[in-house]
């Protein structure tokens, strides 16, 4: 009984210790049709630095083309430091290619994440992240320690239909 004590406690601050991405549980581990993905996604959410969205802000956006390009517009430029050209937003063009990105730690066992990589940008914006396991998808860019929850979120602005 004295062991299994013991064991319940070192269990217990295992998985206290144990730090989570809060947006994990959304992080999309299924396939897209390369059909689902173009359209314009507009920033939606920011919460790097605790920064809010300002009206400039949620202009912002990544164009994700079904040719394999995408352009990125008037992205706030979260990540400068004091010895870098300050440039405020960043905006780019290029190409874009869907892969996995990273590994997701589920219940029943690791899954890949799916996302893009986006060629000529500022490299802590070149992985994207997709979320949600079937469409309307939603981009996010993580930056430093995904278990900071330190955010940009993107929502695709769908067609209107009459």
């Amino acid at each position: 009984m004295k062991y299994a004590g013991i064991t319940l406690l070192t269990v217990s601050l295992l998985f206290t210790a144990c730090q989570h991405d809060p947006y994990a549980d959304d992080f999309t581990v299924k396939k897209p049709k390369m059909t689902d993905l173009p359209g314009r996604y507009y920033l939606t959410e920011l919460t790097v630095n605790d920064a809010s969205l300002n009206k400039t802000d949620s202009l912002a956006n990544i164009c994700v083309h079904a040719d394999g390009t995408y352009t990125a517009s008037g992205i706030p430029n979260v990540t400068q430091s004091f010895g870098d050209t300050v440039h405020k937003t960043i905006s780019a063009s290029g190409k874009w290619s869907l892969d996995t990105i990273g590994e997701v730690g589920r219940l029943l066992g690791d899954k890949w994440q799916w996302g893009f990589r986006l060629s000529n940008i500022d490299a802590n914006f070149n992985t994207v992240g997709l979320m949600y396991d079937s469409p309307p998808y939603k981009l996010i860019i993580t930056f430093d320690d995904p278990d900071l929850g330190q955010v940009m979120i993107f929502t695709k602005k769908l067609a209107k239909t009459r």
